[in-house]
């Protein structure tokens, strides 16, 4: 198993839509926490090796996401603003695959507020 697999498999296992977004920020943050030290471990592939040098990034940005739909569906649309706005931590994210989906969570949470 490698380090894309492990990646997937933590995207995959979530807690459930309804337990309280205290269990989800704990666990994402922690994970996110992770994906920080994935990105810093290949930040010198950048030029040799894209898809190692992006590994953490796409995973981090997922969870994010996931993070403020969570708040956003239990109807805390401040956190969901809050969490689109500080979580991310780094500039360089995959905005083609992320940009879409951001924008509208943080465009609906401001409208649904």
């Amino acid at each position: 198993m490698d380090l894309k697999d492990i990646l997937e498999t933590w995207r995959l296992r979530t807690p459930n839509e309804w337990d309280e977004l205290t269990v989800w920020t704990d666990l994402l943050q922690w994970r996110n926490h992770m994906y920080d030290i994935v990105i810093n471990a290949f930040k010198g592939f950048s030029e040799t090796n894209q898809q190692l040098h992006q590994l953490g990034y796409r995973d981090k940005a997922w969870s994010v996401n996931k993070l403020a739909f969570v708040a956003r569906r239990q109807g805390l649309y401040e956190v969901c603003v809050k969490v689109l706005n500080n979580m991310y931590g780094f500039l360089t994210m995959d905005v083609q695959v992320w940009r879409d989906p951001i924008l509208s969570m943080f465009y609906f949470a401001l409208s649904a507020h």
